[in-house]
Formats: structure tokens, C-alpha cells, sequence
């Protein structure tokens, strides 16, 4: 089957909107991060891959490896990069994880810094990479997205939150 190769901006984008804009929780299992968890959640490279693509893969292997092992899903802008690949993972999802032990003894998989913190992390790795940062549609605005309302709105319109 052919695939529309992958591109650092496709990733990127995925990952702003999944974890930027929309707050979704990490890939992230007991083995470390994941391109695709048992309960569903992906990674920031995980995001970018289809079923078929994600079930031909070791889900704990780092995006260098990956891109060593299936070159044909990659453009050349991934290609580039060969093993320093996993740098970009590292950067736009694996480093912003943690296990956290709840009080009743469960591990949840979560951030490990604030919305704005991660926003400062993901601009950063823009300017690295020289990406773009996807703005939101022209109808709806920031605040609009469920689930996050920048922390400005939020002092000057509590009723925002």
C-alpha cells in the first residue's frame, strides 16, 4: 500500500493540535512513551502513523530506528535527520512526560508542565526545525478550543473558564 510520506511539519502539526489545542494525554505506557497505547492514546510520532503502519512497528522503538527500518513512509525533511530523527520525538513529546502514582496506588501517564510551559517547548522546537506554527481557523479563535482558555483570558474574563 502507498502512503502519503510524512513530513516534520505533518508531525508537528498532529502534535500541536493533539497536544497544544486539544490537551490530550501522552502516549506513554509502562514502558515509556508509545506510538500507540492499549488504551489509544499516541505519541507526537504515533499521531502521524496509521493503523496498518503502527501495527508493523515496535511501539516503544525511537523515531531514528524508524526511520532506519521503514524509509518509504518519510519525506525528505524526516530522511534528513536519519537517527537524530529521535531528538525531534524527544523534544515534542517524550521529555514533556511522566508516570504519576496516584494515591490509591494506580500510574497515570500525564504532562509534566503546564499548557503554557509546553507551548514555550513546541515554539522552540518551530524555530529549531524551521517549522510553521498551524494557526487556529479563521471562524474560531484560541479560547474557543474546549478545554483550553489562556491563562491572560482567564484573568481578565473569569467567566471564560
Amino acid at each position: 500500500m502507498s502512503y502519503e510520506p510524512i513530513s516534520l511539519q505533518r508531525i508537528f502539526n498532529l502534535a500541536w493540535q493533539a497536544f497544544i489545542v486539544e490537551r490530550r494525554p501522552p502516549g506513554r505506557g509502562p514502558e515509556g512513551c508509545q506510538y500507540r497505547t492499549a488504551n489509544g492514546n499516541r505519541c507526537a510520532v504515533g499521531l502521524a502513523l496509521n493503523d496498518e503502519q503502527l501495527d508493523a512497528v515496535d511501539d516503544n522503538s525511537p523515531l531514528g530506528r524508524l526511520v532506519e527500518t521503514h524509509p518509504e513512509w518519510f519525506d525528505h525533511s524526516v530522511l534528513a535527520l536519519g537517527n537524530m530523527a529521535t531528538s525531534f520525538q524527544y523534544r515534542l513529546h517524550d521529555r514533556l512526560t511522566l508516570d504519576y502514582l496516584t494515591p490509591n496506588g494506580n500510574v497515570e501517564y500525564i504532562w509534566r508542565c503546564s499548557a503554557k510551559e509546553m507551548e514555550r517547548t513546541y515554539r522552540e522546537a518551530a524555530y529549531v526545525y524551521g517549522l510553521t506554527i498551524p494557526q487556529p481557523p479563521v471562524t474560531q479563535s484560541i479560547a474557543g478550543y474546549v478545554g483550553y482558555v489562556p491563562e491572560h483570558c482567564v484573568a481578565l474574563s473569569p467567566n471564560l473558564a
